[in-house]
């Protein structure tokens, strides 16, 4: 047959598309280029014929031509044989820009070089591609070629197509991203059957510097592909996410991960369900995918936490911030692993809870907000060893602020909380303001603070003597002793309290100032009895001074100890003594003492008798033998003062004494009530030893005192040397009835005797 005519026949078979026509073999027909123009026109919409031989024929680079541009349509043909046609390298580019295109042809016989071996080398790369899933010839070309808009290869499954990624394939795919600089993702999901296949990519990807995320879900990793993926997590410093579920990795895979994610800094998302491992190594391994999602820095520092290295006694782990625009730090979105969260905030505040040694803990310049700041919280409620806490600029807002406000209450060791930059209101700024200085004073003053200021009935005695003598002294500025400012917090709680008795301040660090405040609490406070100063050293004349002004308007403190301070003067220790003592005297005398010193005019009557009602000022009202010494003194000075009524002062012949000494030289006094004391027969020889000089006592009571009869002989003497008494009794006070009438004749006979003497 001729070729027009076996042409025209073959030409006319393929264009009927014939099912049966699966192979024509045209070889050694003298076919020239245009009978193979007629047949390539033909095979472009022919869908059965797989195989055309037509080697050994007179076809040039025009028929290669020719066919090229078949293939680019053609979806059928698999096999094509051209060999023995005087074809050049021409032809051969032609093939392999139509091959980049084509995806059924899987053979083209060039043998003999005819092509030249370059273009032999390129074809046999397009037509392996062309054995491999379509995926993959669609996009390893441009991996490989390393094309800057390929940043995501995805050849995940289940692959329809009887093709699928054998060894060869996943080798080509290892080989291209071995060298790929702008691919971040790769997914192969379902398609890598076997830990054979998928190993040499996590190899080949240990020398990439671009992958940021791997897809090998059911990919039948298994164990040692597990432990090619640890590897490589050890050795990659990009990827950060590796989905590898269902691919029975076992515990043994998990703990290679689980080793690796040890030393690695990034990966943060490792799902792994599906791959029979057990809880324990789950809950590891999600910790520390945790971990990589926080800075390096609290990756690094968390175990030494968690070990309560005692050489880590400062956290400061402050953001990365970007720059500053005024006062105001400006952050970075993109830059946010550089920052600490709150996830950050729970992590440490889970680490610190056991910890003795971290004093210090810097937290500023980030992103914790109020749920970081409530973990924090929850952390000073347990956690009794940090000092200084600084979350400045952390978006906590007043919610945060409260949560740590009320820890604060429960927390004795925190002394600073920088909490500014961070929007709080006013009202929130003096809770905390006031928290803080709670806790800088002494644990002790702090937890009864409460119970004063409620006014507890059971807290009649405090001592902080104690306190100073502790061995171990507090983290700085943490307060060791009282000092000015715990004087100002028990100035405030301590005016209305009335039931704290005795107050012992010895040996703590109060200057004049704190003096002051506690100055203050005795111009209101009448509860207060005692008062220990003790080794006071700072304090000075200046703070003696403002207690004893305190002192003149307090009348129920009667215990005051200021010595041991270097600075006082001896004259003001001694003022401070008389007004303490003063205080320790009926309060009738100490409000007259004033009067009687500043000779009031209007001050004639001077009634000293005790109050009747039933209080504990009451029961001091009594006169003992300092007070009659003090009155007596004031009364020497006074020129007005003509009636004084001291009846039922518990006055004893010792103080009567006193008020006889005083009679000796006064030339005022016209009335002395001393009935109802304790005066016996030897104050009878006072009083009748002073009246032998004084020419001014008209009227002396001394009912219900023991004199006895020896007492009323003394009297009846004086009588009948001294005109000037008019009235004595002395009822009820032992004596025999016969002398009383002799002293009751006396005295009549004394104030009939001043009648005569007015009536001339």
């Amino acid at each position: 047959m001729d070729n027009n005519l076996l042409t025209e026949v073959c030409v006319s078979r393929i264009r009927q598309n014939v099912p049966e026509l699966k192979a024509l073999a045209l070889s050694r027909k003298g076919l020239r280029d245009l009978d193979c123009c007629y047949i390539a026109q033909a095979l472009k919409t022919n869908v059965f014929l797989q195989k055309l031989d037509l080697s050994d024929n007179a076809l040039t680079d025009e028929s290669a031509l020719f066919l090229a541009d078949m293939l680019l349509q053609n979806t059928a043909l698999t096999h094509l044989d051209i060999s023995g046609n005087p074809m050049t390298s021409a032809g051969g580019g032609a093939f392999i820009k139509a091959l980049q295109t084509n995806a059924s042809l899987v053979r083209l016989g060039c043998e003999g070089g005819m092509l030249g071996p370059a273009a032999e080398e390129r074809i046999l790369y397009w037509l392996e591609l062309n054995m491999r899933p379509p995926d993959l010839k669609q996009f390893l070309p441009a991996v490989q070629r390393n094309a800057a808009d390929v940043d995501i290869l995805d050849l995940s499954g289940p692959n329809t197509q009887a093709l699928v990624y054998d060894d060869a394939a996943a080798m080509m795919v290892a080989d291209a991203m071995e060298v790929n600089t702008h691919v971040r993702t790769l997914i192969l999901d379902h398609n890598f059957k076997t830990d054979s296949r998928v190993i040499p990519v996590l190899q080949a990807l240990e020398r990439n510097s671009t992958i940021t995320s791997i897809g090998l879900r059911n990919d039948h990793v298994g164990p040692d592909g597990a432990r090619a993926l640890a590897q490589l997590l050890q050795q990659n410093d990009t990827l950060t996410e590796v989905n590898l579920m269902d691919n029975e990795i076992g515990d043994a895979g998990a703990r290679a991960l689980l080793e690796a994610l040890e030393h690695n800094n990034l990966c943060r998302s490792l799902p792994l369900a599906g791959n029979d491992i057990n809880d324990v190594l789950l809950r590891k391994i999600d910790a520390a995918l945790t971990l990589n999602t926080q800075p390096n820095e609290l990756k690094q520092v968390l175990p030494m936490i968690m070990a309560n290295d005692a050489s880590l006694l400062e956290l400061r782990l402050c953001g990365a911030s970007s720059g500053t625009v005024g006062n105001t730090v400006t952050k970075r979105p993109e830059d946010l692993k550089s920052y600490y969260n709150n996830l950050s905030a729970l992590l440490l505040a889970d680490a610190l809870r056991s910890n003795t040694f971290v004093r210090v803990l810097d937290l500023r310049d980030n992103f914790i907000g109020p749920e970081g700041a409530k973990a924090l919280a929850e952390l000073l409620q347990i956690n009794d060893f940090l000092a200084t806490v600084n979350l400045k600029d952390n978006f906590v807002r007043d919610e945060g602020a409260r949560a740590l406000v009320i820890a604060l209450e429960r927390n004795d060791s925190v002394v600073e909380l920088d909490l500014s930059g961070n929007g709080l209101s006013s009202k929130m700024e003096t809770e905390l303001k006031n928290a803080i200085t709670l806790n800088r004073v002494p644990t002790k003053l702090k937890k009864l603070l409460p119970r004063l200021r409620a006014n507890d009935e059971t807290l009649t005695e405090i001592s902080f003597a104690d306190q100073a003598l502790a061995c171990v002294p507090p983290a700085p500025p943490k307060l060791q002793n009282l000092d000015d400012l715990c004087a100002e917090l028990l100035f405030q709680v301590l005016q209305a309290n009335t039931n704290l008795t005795t107050l012992n301040l010895s040996f703590q660090d109060f200057t004049d100032r704190g003096v002051r405040f506690l100055a203050g609490i005795l111009h209101v406070n009448q509860a207060l009895t005692s008062l220990n100063l003790y080794q006071n050293q700072a304090i000075t004349d200046v703070g003696i001074d403002a207690l004893i002004a305190a002192l003149n308007a307090n009348d129920v403190l009667t215990e005051l100890d200021c010595s041991g301070a270097n600075k006082v003067t001896l004259p003001a220790l001694k003022a401070l003594e008389a007004a303490v003592l003063m205080n320790r005297y009926p309060l009738a005398l100490k409000r007259a003492i004033p009067l009687i010193r500043a000779n009031a005019p209007t001050l004639r009557r001077l009634d000293l008798r005790p109050p009747v009602e039933d209080t504990p000022r009451a029961k001091r009202a009594t006169l003992d033998d300092s007070a009659c010494a003090v009155l007596a003194s004031a009364l020497r000075s006074n020129v007005y003062i003509t009636a004084l009524d001291l009846s039922g002062c518990g006055i004893t012949s010792y103080g009567v004494q006193h008020i006889a000494d005083y009679l000796r030289e006064c030339a005022v006094l016209h009335s002395l009530d001393l009935s109802d004391n304790c005066i016996t027969q030897d104050g009878a020889q006072f009083l009748t030893k002073a009246l032998h000089k004084n020419a001014t006592l008209q009227e002396l009571r001394l009912r219900g005192n023991g004199l006895e009869e020896h007492g009323g002989k003394q009297l009846e003497a004086l009588l009948r040397v001294n005109g000037t008494l008019r009235v004595l009794d002395t009822g009820g006070c032992g004596i025999h009835a016969k002398l009383q009438r002799r002293i009751t004749l006396l005295i009549e006979m004394n104030a009939h005797a001043a009648l005569v003497k007015n009536a001339l």
